[in-house]
This record gives structure tokens, C-alpha cells and sequence, in this order.
């Protein structure tokens, strides 16, 4: 097997040996850079899916919103918030697997409300099912896994912070809209539910805080000047909110505290919405950001190897021709000598084959030979041949010889 292929590499000329190294060394690097190439690639759909997470839960949000009476969305068209969102579901729901979770949304929207139903009380399965299926996309969309801090606590607050967020401020609202109740045992356990909800935004609000500061630390100056008044404003409407919770949880809930709870509750929901919104576009310029810094990163890296080869070729190929010219010119020569006729100088029964352009019958070579061969008995054999050499050879040296 190793022979065919040893005869025919010896048939190839320098040149093409080199340009063959060349080419099996391309094919490794090659090789390699796919491999470079798809783990890009894998990074890239990483974050493209991320995107498409981010834009279906916007979706979700501008309905959920809608839902639970925020005032500055009053005005919203509602009709268009349901066509964006029954949009992503056609579209996203076979790549997240959401059908269930997306379906049992939208049936809650279409739920008939009752005269005696206050809204936080018919828009508690709402709120809910707009949290299961906010998780599930971020599950499936990989915001999750996000791996860089300051998108991922940017992803911690559309995702997870602020959808419970809207749960808490429902739960606070449907407790403090209840009448007065009439019986200490009932007052009491009221006081205990406020005191109760009081803790659950404190923690929430010290959650929301934290991965503000964590997502400040690790992002830009740019990211922190966008979300930090959407922050300062929230956490002063969610802080003036626990304090008139913790007041009502301590002295009961007058009537007059229930319009201040309930205007609190508008203004948190405002700030949440704006809140929201903006963390969610940072999110999503951050992503953005990332698939296009991974692109670049691929080019340049493609481009610096592109530019290595094509110098390695042109320096080979350079090699092969400064190897190449000479040994070419000595192939001429001696293939000069091959086709060309030959003619003898003897000297003393030695026979040399030279050239006949070289060496003619008729030349003083034959006569020195000749006159050379008479005398060779009377001269010492060593002095004879530099003698012979000198008269036969001096003019019609070789570069070589």
C-alpha cells in the first residue's frame, strides 16, 4: 500500500510536495476552526433564544399589567396587548414547551368577574398563572442559566422579582379592601395577615435592592444610569406602602387608610410597571449585546487565521521556487548531456565521455590526447594525468567539476 503511494510522491515535483504539506496542514486548521466555530455558534443561539424569552414574557407582563389595574395603563389598548401575546404563544410555545402553562393564562383573562368580586380577589388566578407561565419561559429560553452577572440579575427581576411583586401588592391590597371586621378574633386575625403581608414586601422589596446593587456592580456605568431612577422610585413607593401595612397591621384598618392603601397601591404599580419595563429593555440590549460581541470575536478570529494561512502559503510557495529554479536548470543540463553526441579523450586506455560540443575530433583536445598517449611511457603516471588534465579540460570546465 505504502509503496504506490512512495512512487508517486517521488514522481511530484519540490514545489508540490511543499504545496501537498501545506494542504494537509490546512485541513487540521480547518478542522479546528469548525469545531471554534460551532461552539460560537452554540453560544450565539444561546443568547438569541434568551431574546426570544425576554420578548414572550414583555408579552405576558403588558397583559398582567392590564389586569391588575395599573393606572398609567389605563389608556393601554388592551387589543393590542392580546394580539402581541397570542402571537408569541403561536409562534414560542412548541420551542418552550408552554402550551399548558400559556393556555391556562389566557383562559384566567376570560374568566367572568362577579358583582361581588373586588378586582386583587378575581385576579389572584391571574397573577398566579401569569407567574407559572413566566417561569416556565425563562426555564425553557435559558434566561435562567444566564451567564453574565448583570444580565442574569436583570433576568432575576423580569422573571422572578417582579411578577412576585404584583402577587404580594394584590395579596396586600385584597387584605386591606375587606370591611372592618366586627369581632376581636377577627380583627386579630386580620392584623395578622397585614403583619404577615408587611414581611413578605420587606422581603421582597430587600430582594429587588439586592439584585439592583448585583447587577450595578457587574454592568456598565450605562446600565446603572438607566435602572437607577426606575429603582430609587419603586423602592419609595414600595417603602411609604410596607409603612402604612405595618400601621394597619398595629391599629386595624380604618376607612380612611383604605383609600390611602388603595392610591399607595396605584402609585406602586405605576413605578412597578416602569420599573419592569425598563429592566426588561436592558436585558435585552445586554443580550443583543453579546451576540453581537461573540460575532465579532468569531470574525476577528477567522480573519487572523485567514490571514496566518495566506502568509504561510505565499512564504511556501516562495520555498519551493527558490528550491525549484536550480534544481530545474541542473535537470536541463544534464539532460543536455544525455541527448547530446558524445566523443572520447583517451589518454593511456582511459576513456572520458564529454559533450561533442565540448570535446570535436578536430580539436587540439584529440591532438593533446593523442600526443599525450605517445609520451605517457616517459612521464611518471601521476604527472602524466594533471598533465593530461590541464591540456584536455582546462578550457571546457564544468562549473561543478
Amino acid at each position: 500500500m505504502f509503496k504506490p503511494v512512495a512512487a508517486w510522491l517521488g514522481r511530484l515535483s519540490v514545489s508540490r510536495k511543499l504545496t501537498l504539506i501545506y494542504l494537509l496542514d490546512l485541513t487540521a486548521v480547518i478542522f479546528i476552526s469548525s469545531i471554534l466555530i460551532n461552539e460560537k455558534y452554540l453560544a450565539i443561539d444561546f443568547a438569541r433564544k434568551e431574546i426570544v424569552g425576554v420578548v414572550y414574557t414583555n408579552a405576558v407582563r403588558d397583559v398582567l399589567m392590564l389586569q391588575v389595574g395599573t393606572p398609567s395603563l389605563a389608556q393601554e389598548d388592551a387589543t393590542a396587548a392580546q394580539y402581541r401575546l397570542s402571537s408569541q404563544r403561536a409562534l414560542r410555545d412548541e420551542l418552550f414547551k408552554s402550551h399548558q402553562d400559556s393556555q391556562a393564562f389566557v383562559d384566567s383573562l376570560a374568566t367572568p368577574v362577579s358583582a361581588e368580586q373586588t378586582l386583587p380577589a378575581s385576579r389572584k388566578p391571574t397573577v398566579e398563572r401569569a407567574r407559572n407561565l413566566m417561569t416556565t419561559v425563562g426555564n425553557q429560553s435559558n434566561l435562567i442559566l444566564d451567564p453574565d452577572l448583570d444580565s442574569y440579575y436583570n433576568m432575576s427581576l423580569v422573571v422572578l422579582r417582579f411578577p412576585e411583586l404584583v402577587e404580594v401588592l394584590l395579596d396586600t391590597a385584597q387584605a386591606v379592601g375587606q370591611q372592618s371586621p366586627k369581632t376581636a378574633a377577627a380583627s386579630s386575625l386580620q392584623a395578622t395577615t397585614l403583619l404577615i403581608l408587611a414581611g413578605r414586601l420587606d422581603a421582597i422589596r430587600q430582594g429587588i435592592a439586592s439584585d439592583y446593587s448585583q447587577a450595578y456592580a457587574a454592568g456598565s456605568p450605562a446600565l446603572k444610569a438607566a435602572l437607577l431612577p426606575h429603582q430609587k422610585a419603586l423602592d419609595d413607593q414600595l417603602g411609604q406602602l410596607l409603612g402604612q401595612v405595618q400601621k394597619a397591621s398595629s391599629e386595624g384598618v380604618q376607612p380612611q387608610d383604605q383609600q390611602a392603601l388603595a392610591a399607595t397601591y396605584g402609585t406602586v404599580l405605576d413605578a412597578l410597571s416602569s420599573a419592569w419595563d425598563a429592566s426588561s429593555r436592558a436585558l435585552g440590549n445586554l443580550l443583543q449585546a453579546r451576540v453581537d460581541s461573540l460575532f465579532h470575536k468569531m470574525w476577528l478570529h477567522l480573519g487572523t487565521a485567514l490571514a496566518l494561512l495566506m502568509a504561510i502559503l505565499g512564504l511556501v510557495f516562495t520555498v519551493a521556487r527558490l528550491i525549484a529554479r536550480p534544481l530545474k536548470q541542473l535537470a536541463g543540463v544534464a539532460n543536455d548531456v544525455r541527448q547530446s553526441g558524445t566523443t572520447t579523450c583517451a589518454r593511456s586506455g582511459i576513456a572520458r565521455t564529454r559533450s561533442a560540443t565540448w570535446c570535436k575530433p578536430s580539436t587540439a583536445c584529440w591532438r593533446n590526447s593523442t600526443r599525450t598517449a605517445s609520451r605517457a611511457r616517459k612521464w611518471p603516471p601521476m604527472r602524466a594525468r594533471q598533465k593530461h588534465k590541464l591540456s584536455c579540460w582546462s578550457r571546457f570546465r564544468l562549473p561543478w567539476w
